[in-house]
């Protein structure tokens, strides 16, 4: 019993320090991605040290994930949903006929695209990597932390700050979506048959990594916006995405819509109400 007890307090011991450690790094995180300029020399330092914390973050999720297995196996919960693998061809198969579904995914610093229409799969590498990504990033966030500087200052400057953010989501879209733009083009050739064009233009995008924090969108292609373009939704997974086709849900006229207007969105009360 002594011996157990030892292991278990050790065990609870090694947890606490990993779990205030990653706390510290998420703390770290946010105040890397809130607090930044358009110093190019000051956003690379701060890139390089983002990076390094994701890495050593994802290195404790999993330790404190193998060190929970171990403690307590029977804990675990077993064949869960979202635990099992799919099986690619029968996924493709069961994505609706006018939906196109774009999976990112990261190795390492490599971002690559899964595109997945029915019954095709293609992939695309080396779209770019995290750590551009993530300057643009905290760029972004530089620019949409300045739309708080008051409604009169804005104002007087909305035009360049709109340009400034179109640059970002320009090259941002010039990265993530412009390499997979042609396989989405021939995905809405789904059913030449049918002259509906919204129901090929459906898009859903699951991110991964740091790329959650990617508004797609909003990506700008110099033109236009994403979603004046395409009907665009989100998954958290490929797999949870595969468990909500199999749901039923049941229509219904009823909803409850809200909405708070304020001096810099004045319509949404005319939106929610219409």
């Amino acid at each position: 019993y002594r011996s157990t007890q030892t292991t278990d307090d050790a065990t609870v011991a090694e947890l606490q320090k990993w779990q205030t450690e990653l706390n510290a790094i998420y703390n770290e995180m946010l105040a890397g991605n809130s607090d930044v300029s358009d110093n190019n020399d000051e956003n690379q330092s701060r890139t390089v040290d983002i990076s390094r914390v994701q890495s050593r973050a994802i290195e404790l999720e999993q330790a404190i994930s193998r060190s929970r297995l171990r403690s307590n196996p029977a804990d675990v919960p077993q064949a869960l949903p979202t635990s099992q693998p799919l099986h690619a061809e029968s996924f493709l198969q069961s994505l609706p006929p006018d939906l196109i579904l774009l999976v990112y995914h990261v190795v390492g610093d490599e971002i690559m695209a899964f595109v997945c229409t029915k019954g095709r799969l293609h992939v695309v590498r080396h779209l770019a990597n995290v750590n551009e990504i993530v300057k643009l990033q905290m760029r972004l966030q530089a620019q949409w932390e300045r739309l708080r500087l008051g409604a009169s200052l804005l104002q007087r400057h909305l035009a360049q700050l709109q340009l400034s953010q179109q640059r970002i989501l320009q090259t941002l879209y010039h990265l993530l979506l412009e390499p997979v733009f042609t396989l989405l083009a021939q995905g809405c050739n789904i059913d030449a048959n049918t002259n509906s064009e919204h129901l090929l233009r459906n898009l859903t995008i699951v991110p991964h990594s740091v790329l959650h924090q990617i508004p797609f969108h909003a990506l700008y292609d110099g033109d236009r916006y994403l979603i004046e373009s395409w009907a665009i939704s989100y998954a958290p997974s490929a797999t949870v995405f595969a468990l909500c086709q199999q749901r039923t849900f049941i229509q219904t006229k009823d909803a409850l819509l809200v909405g708070m207007a304020d001096p810099t969105i004045p319509y949404v009360a005319n939106e929610t109400e219409n």
